[in-house]
């Protein structure tokens, strides 16, 4: 069995489950609930009962997929290292602090994300216990390196939710809650920023302004 389950049932915190399966008109299966057998609660694969925040439907709606988000992430992070080493070497500028906070988000999401799915399809015998408890684990370091950070900072975080210091994240699970939550309101802040640059005017190649529909002003 699983030494380091993230997946819990919310009443007794047992860890015999079942999976209830969903079919799709392609064939492909994927669990839709869980069941425990000992006390006969079930709830959807995907919420964090026993969590406060949003849960991984919540968090990650809109993101991109787990294989999109772990090449932006790569080469996020590649970046931002050999800015870091310019600027060591004296050839390039320094990474500012809102940069590295968004990698180690971004990671820790990543990370949290792909421990679930991976917790999820073991349930469907497509991973074995070592990559499950291995993916549980490197989810909890990174969740806590980046709840420690903000924590270091003064407890400033994106999210308008609980503080760095509340209790709800010193239990298990807790810093991995806490990156739902910060990821969900920095995804938010992304897209309205992204909403606001659409309709803001453009500088067109002429040096000339332009509106949204391509207009001069």
């Amino acid at each position: 069995m699983l030494e380091s389950p993230s997946i819990r049932c919310p009443r007794c915190q047992g860890t015999d489950l079942v999976p209830n399966m969903i079919e799709f008109p392609c064939g492909d299966k994927d669990v839709d609930t869980l069941n425990c057998t000992r006390c006969a609660t079930t709830w959807d694969a995907f919420d964090t009962p026993t969590q406060p925040g949003p849960n991984y439907t919540e968090a990650y709606e809109g993101s991109l997929d787990l294989f999109e988000e772990e090449h932006a992430l790569l080469v996020l992070t590649e970046n931002i290292k050999e800015r870091a080493q310019a600027t060591l070497t004296g050839a390039g500028g320094g990474v500012e602090s809102w940069e590295h906070r968004e990698m180690l988000l971004r990671k820790a999401a990543w990370l949290d994300r792909a421990a679930h799915r991976t917790e999820l399809d073991w349930y469907c015998r497509a991973f074995n216990d070592e990559a499950v408890d291995k993916a549980n684990t490197y989810a909890e370091e990174a969740a806590k390196a980046l709840l420690d950070l903000d924590a270091g900072h003064g407890g400033h975080h994106a999210g308008s939710g609980f503080s760095t210091d509340s209790p709800v994240w010193k239990v298990p699970g807790g810093a991995r809650a806490y990156v739902r939550q910060e990821y969900l309101t920095w995804h938010k802040a992304r897209e309205a920023e992204a909403g606001r640059a659409e309709f803001e005017p453009r500088r067109g190649s002429d040096g000339e302004l332009y509106d949204a529909d391509g207009r001069a002003l």
